[in-house]
Order: C-alpha cells, then sequence, then structure tokens
C-alpha cells in the first residue's frame, strides 16, 4: 500500500513506513519513498528463502535494488562524510554481526553499497547461494578468502576520503 504521508498511516494505526511484510506479500511506503526497496523484500523472502537474515545483507540488497539508478558507492561515501559524530566508522564485519552498530542513515547506504560490491565481485551465482544464510560465517564459506580482501578495499574506497 502507498500512503501520502506518514500522518496518514499514523491516522490508520501503523508504525513508521515504509515496511514489508513479505509472508502476506505486503508492503507499506510513502509515495516519496524508492519504488523498489519495499518490494525487493517481498520478492526476495520468496525467491530464496532465507532462513538467517541478516540487517547488511536483507537491507543492502534492499538498497541495491530500489530502483533509483544511484552510484551506491557514491552515495554511502556521501552519506557516510555527513555522519554525526565525525569520524564514524563501523567495520563491515562489525556491522553484519551487529546491525544496531550503526543509525539507518549510515547502515543502508553502506549495506546497498556493499551488496553491489558482493555481487560483482563474487558474481551473481555466488550471491544466490550466499543469499538463504545471510552469516558471516556463511559468507566465509560461499566467498572463501577473497572476502577479507573485498571487505578490506570497499571499506577504504567507503571511509578514506581523497
Amino acid at each position: 500500500m502507498v500512503w501520502s504521508s506518514q500522518a496518514e498511516a499514523d491516522e490508520a494505526g501503523l508504525p513508521t513506513l515504509g515496511f514489508s511484510h513479505p509472508s502476506l506479500y505486503l508492503t507499506h511506503t510513502r509515495v516519496d519513498q524508492t519504488l523498489g526497496h519495499e518490494m525487493t523484500h517481498v520478492i526476495s523472502d520468496h525467491a530464496r528463502n532465507p532462513v538467517v537474515r541478516t540487517g547488511l545483507i536483507n537491507e543492502g540488497i534492499a538498497v541495491y535494488h530500489d530502483l533509483t539508478g544511484a552510484d551506491k558507492l557514491a552515495l554511502a561515501r556521501r552519506v557516510i562524510a555527513q555522519q554525526e559524530p565525525r569520524p564514524l566508522r563501523v567495520s563491515v564485519p562489525a556491522l553484519w554481526q551487529d546491525w544496531s552498530l550503526a543509525p539507518n542513515t549510515f547502515s543502508y547506504p553502506l549495506a546497498g553499497a556493499f551488496v553491489k560490491m558482493l555481487i560483482d565481485k563474487g558474481g551473481k551465482e555466488k550471491f544466490l547461494e550466499f543469499f538463504p544464510d545471510q552469516s558471516y560465517a556463511h559468507a566465509r564459506q560461499i566467498y572463501g578468502d577473497d572476502l577479507q580482501g573485498w571487505i578490506d578495499d570497499f571499506e577504504a574506497k567507503v571511509y578514506d576520503t581523497p
């Protein structure tokens, strides 16, 4: 369901928009939110049946498929550079294991850029193999020794501004 505003959803007794309930094939979003994000939660849930979900990967795939066409790495760099307190820097493995370590304004763009990197480096097939168990340990099994190097390179690109 698409709402014209949060106030309209508040009147209906709903929590903060947007959110989805994949088991019900249901999304609630505002008209000004990205078109693909919440739909991606529903589609990916039914397409791959994840049994272990993590914020980094589950939100990352939704940001990656938000249909905005935005450069995910540039967006993450810009948003992270604007965070307070400065410098806010959370390692990818730490955020992977504890999604609450950073505010959503930081973690969502980072997650979208990270998922894009995983797909670009490891390929779509490996990502689809990995997706049902989104744990860091499972990623290490699927991607092997390459994963840590990819993470190091990714963190350097995101956090180290010229």
